[in-house]
Protein backbone atom coordinates (compact mmCIF):
# COMPACT_ATOMS: atom_id res chain seq x y z
CA UNK A 1 0.00 0.00 0.00
CA UNK A 2 1.13 3.53 -1.15
CA UNK A 3 0.46 6.26 0.82
CA UNK A 4 -0.43 9.47 -1.20
CA UNK A 5 0.37 12.88 -0.31
CA UNK A 6 -3.44 15.39 -1.03
CA UNK A 7 -3.96 15.95 -4.17
CA UNK A 8 -2.80 19.84 -4.81
CA UNK A 9 -0.14 19.94 -2.24
CA UNK A 10 3.39 19.93 -3.54
CA UNK A 11 5.72 19.15 -1.58
CA UNK A 12 9.13 17.91 -1.84
CA UNK A 13 11.60 16.62 0.38
CA UNK A 14 13.26 13.55 1.52
CA UNK A 15 12.60 11.87 5.47
CA UNK A 16 14.99 9.36 6.53
CA UNK A 17 13.04 6.67 9.20
CA UNK A 18 14.99 4.17 10.99
CA UNK A 19 12.60 1.12 12.15
CA UNK A 20 13.09 -2.30 13.84
CA UNK A 21 11.36 -5.41 13.42
CA UNK A 22 11.41 -8.34 15.22
CA UNK A 23 12.40 -12.17 14.43
CA UNK A 24 8.37 -12.57 14.14
CA UNK A 25 8.23 -9.81 11.97
CA UNK A 26 6.55 -7.33 14.12
CA UNK A 27 7.59 -3.71 14.52
CA UNK A 28 9.08 -3.07 17.19
CA UNK A 29 10.76 0.55 16.89
CA UNK A 30 9.85 3.56 14.25
CA UNK A 31 11.90 7.34 14.48
CA UNK A 32 12.24 9.53 12.44
CA UNK A 33 16.00 9.86 11.53
CA UNK A 34 16.60 12.58 9.14
CA UNK A 35 13.74 15.57 8.81
CA UNK A 36 12.15 16.28 5.59
CA UNK A 37 12.12 20.00 7.05
CA UNK A 38 8.09 19.20 6.56
CA UNK A 39 6.23 18.15 9.52
CA UNK A 40 3.33 16.76 7.24
CA UNK A 41 5.88 14.74 4.86
CA UNK A 42 7.76 13.53 8.04
CA UNK A 43 4.33 12.09 9.47
CA UNK A 44 3.48 10.57 6.49
CA UNK A 45 7.00 8.57 6.23
CA UNK A 46 6.45 7.08 9.60
CA UNK A 47 2.59 6.45 8.97
CA UNK A 48 3.91 4.25 6.17
CA UNK A 49 6.15 1.93 8.01
CA UNK A 50 3.31 1.78 11.37
CA UNK A 51 1.24 1.01 8.12
CA UNK A 52 3.64 -1.69 6.51
CA UNK A 53 3.65 -3.27 9.68
CA UNK A 54 3.86 -6.77 10.55
CA UNK A 55 6.50 -7.70 7.80
CA UNK A 56 7.09 -10.89 6.66
CA UNK A 57 9.27 -12.98 9.15
CA UNK A 58 13.35 -13.00 7.72
CA UNK A 59 14.10 -15.78 6.08
CA UNK A 60 15.88 -19.06 7.18
CA UNK A 61 19.46 -17.90 8.62
CA UNK A 62 18.78 -14.51 9.41
CA UNK A 63 19.75 -15.42 12.93
CA UNK A 64 19.37 -11.67 14.85
CA UNK A 65 16.91 -11.10 17.21
CA UNK A 66 15.56 -7.80 16.08
CA UNK A 67 16.63 -6.12 12.45
CA UNK A 68 17.36 -2.64 11.72
CA UNK A 69 16.36 -0.46 8.73
CA UNK A 70 17.03 2.64 7.92
CA UNK A 71 14.86 3.89 4.58
CA UNK A 72 14.77 7.07 2.75
CA UNK A 73 11.00 8.42 1.72
CA UNK A 74 11.71 10.80 -1.27
CA UNK A 75 8.83 13.08 -1.69
CA UNK A 76 8.57 14.72 -5.31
Amino acid sequence: MAARKPAGIHLDGVATVRFIVGADGALIAVELAGSSGNAALDRLALRTVRNAAPFPTPPMGVESEQLVFTIPFSFH
